[in-house]
């Protein structure tokens, strides 16, 4: 799961889940009366997610808990077969989180549950900074710096697609440096979905304008759609700029990089394969 981390939200600016209740020991609400959240994360069309702290935990174990929003029906004759289908869907996601977190570099999962009809993950919290966070930050990276990134985020992408699965949001924001090996974490696994090559079938896909590639939007992704937004994460960590300033489509494709970036022949090469307009390309 986790959120990509971006800049946190003020205290003030959290919104507790309903179910919050208070207890005599706090000094504020707690969520199912063991989580103390302490700030908002993120906000995105799938998820919410929110820093807290198990207070039944030893050392009150930070984490993060993502509560997740599936479709809902549009009529009552179709509200049971649907909250059928999110909860399938929802013990889906938390088996593949669960199997995922035991590489050491994606983050585990703690629990999971529903609670007043809301689903929930919760999710170790990795420290540190995002990809973004750091060029924001620090500025951007060299050509030896991007290397590095490749060697180490790559053995992470192919065990992944090794469980038949893609990420399809590889992106700097959801790449944290983490703080205490400065190992680079991949996070943030909520548009994740099963890859089956004899499929021709397309279905809704979601992604990141200018991170996703067409063939994504399309409906048909392949392992070769994150080697896509791999490849523009590197123009990214190399200029500080939206892929948007160098596309030519309206959903952020065809990037005309090479006139903007000076980077050895070697660098090139692997640039140009990754970012290969169509799949079998790339």
């Amino acid at each position: 799961m986790t959120s990509s981390h971006p800049q946190p939200a003020t205290p003030s600016a959290v919104t507790l889940p309903a179910t919050a209740t208070t207890t005599k020991s706090a000094a504020k609400p707690l969520f199912r009366n063991q989580f103390d959240i302490t700030e908002r994360l993120g906000l995105g069309g799938f998820s919410t997610t929110y820093l807290a702290e198990d207070v039944t935990s030893p050392h009150r174990q930070p984490c993060v808990i993502k509560q997740l929003r599936y479709k809902s029906a549009n009529s009552d004759k179709n509200k049971a077969l649907q909250a059928e289908q999110n909860q399938r869907r929802f013990q889906k996601e938390a088996r593949i989180m669960a199997r995922l977190g035991q590489h050491d570099q994606i983050p585990y999962l703690l629990d999971h549950f529903i609670e007043d009809g809301q689903f929930y993950l919760v999710q170790e919290y990795i420290p540190g900074l995002t990809l973004q966070q750091e060029i924001s930050q620090h500025g951007i990276q060299t050509e030896a710096q991007v290397k590095t990134f490749l060697r180490d985020i790559i053995p992470i992408l192919r065990y992944v697609h090794r469980h038949n699965l893609l990420h399809l949001d590889l992106k700097p924001a959801n790449i944290i440096r983490r703080s205490t090996d400065q190992k680079l974490v991949l996070i943030d696994f909520g548009a994740v979905r099963r890859y089956t090559p004899e499929s021709t079938k397309a279905q809704q896909s979601s992604g990141t304008t200018g991170f996703a590639p067409s063939e994504q939007f399309a409906g048909l992704p392949t392992p070769a759609s994150d080697l896509y937004s791999l490849g523009v994460t590197c123009l990214y960590l190399l200029t500080g700029c939206s892929p948007l300033d160098f596309a030519i489509s309206p959903q952020g494709q065809n990037l005309r990089w090479q006139e903007s970036i000076q980077v050895s022949p070697h660098l090139t090469q692997i640039l140009t394969k990754l970012l290969a307009p169509k799949a079998q390309n790339r």
